[in-house]
């Protein structure tokens, strides 16, 4: 994951107790050694890190409901059904966007895929504080983004700090719904920026795009 400059980067070394301890030098010259010598290993944990991981472990909960929906048809190879993969989505591409949301691989959709978007989507949304209802009030929206932030650093900085922190996470922010279904070959992708109510949905089939 990527780091991203700001307020909710903060480097836990200066926070927290979940800084990594300094590594001995070593010198040994095996695989391990140079992954050491690489400084891969001493590379400090930010607040973001912390928040992704928590947010993916949240999505990856819901992840299982989501799939029992009547949103698709199973694949079905050789007289077996193919289960449908719904797989949480949260990482930092670059030092400018945060992605969260879900990658399903399924059959075929009972529904439109644009529907389909919206009602997972309101599962990234709800994780996130990032539907129209909560994200408009802010004392809801940072007690919903409360829970990804280290308690270290919670209470190492105000309450106003700590909302900046999570207005700069929201602007960064995109939920990102991608469907591939297996009988007809097409991909499809939603996207919504977090602060936004409008959903961008774009299909394409293996042999080129479509809208």
């Amino acid at each position: 994951m990527h780091r991203i400059s700001g307020i909710f980067v903060l480097c836990l070394g200066a926070i927290s107790a979940c800084t990594q301890a300094q590594q001995p030098p070593t010198h040994d010259t095996t695989a391990a050694g140079e992954i050491a010598d690489a400084k891969l290993l001493d590379r400090p944990i930010t607040v973001l890190d912390y928040a992704l991981l928590r947010i993916h472990d949240e999505l990856t909960n819901d992840a299982p409901f989501i799939k029992e929906m009547h949103l698709w048809r199973a694949w079905v190879v050789s007289g077996m059904e193919m289960p449908t993969e719904v797989t949480a989505i949260a990482l930092a591409p670059d030092s400018a966007h945060v992605i969260v949301g879900y990658d399903v691989s399924t059959g075929s959709l009972t529904q439109r895929a644009r529907e389909v978007c919206r009602t997972i989507d309101g599962f990234a949304s709800r994780t996130t504080a990032a539907d129209s209802g909560t994200r408009r009030i802010r004392w809801a929206r940072d007690n919903v983004l409360s829970r990804f932030m280290p308690r270290a650093t919670a209470a190492s900085v105000t309450a106003e700090v700590r909302s900046r922190a999570n207005d700069d996470l929201q602007r960064r922010m995109s939920v990102v719904i991608t469907i591939y279904e297996r009988s007809t070959r097409r991909f499809t992708k939603c996207e919504r920026q977090a602060l936004s109510d409008s959903m961008t949905v774009e299909e394409q089939t293996a042999g080129g795009k479509d809208e």
